[in-house]
């Protein structure tokens, strides 16, 4: 397999770790650790902690972590128009694990 092919290969797999997660999830990012030990041994041990991740939990408990992260309806839209705008903000979001309202500061850097 050529440099390209490998590089192709890590893009289709953070693109499946990066969408909604469906069965196989677990296998693809173990094959993705496995493949980017040949080009980045730090970047390899950090998604070690992902892989462990997944392998703790149950499907439901995956995905429900996975809305959380990026459930864009949870933040108000004042707050993606701030992000927009590359100003911080602060706003709250209810927590459903806790039933608490958190902090969340949004500020994207150029």
């Amino acid at each position: 397999m050529t440099e390209l092919q490998q590089h192709q290969e890590l893009c289709r797999q953070f693109s499946t770790l990066l969408s909604y997660p469906e069965q196989g999830v677990r296998e693809v990012a173990a094959e993705c650790v496995a493949d980017l030990q040949h080009i980045s041994p730090e970047a390899s041990a950090s998604l070690e902690d992902f892989v462990r991740f997944l392998e703790a939990n149950e499907m439901s408990q995956i995905e429900e972590s996975f809305t959380g992260t990026f459930d864009l309806q949870s933040l108000s839209p004042l707050c993606w128009l701030s992000a927009l705008w590359r100003k911080p903000a602060t706003h709250h979001v209810h927590d459903q694990t806790t039933g608490t309202l958190q902090r969340v500061r949004l500020c994207l850097r150029q």
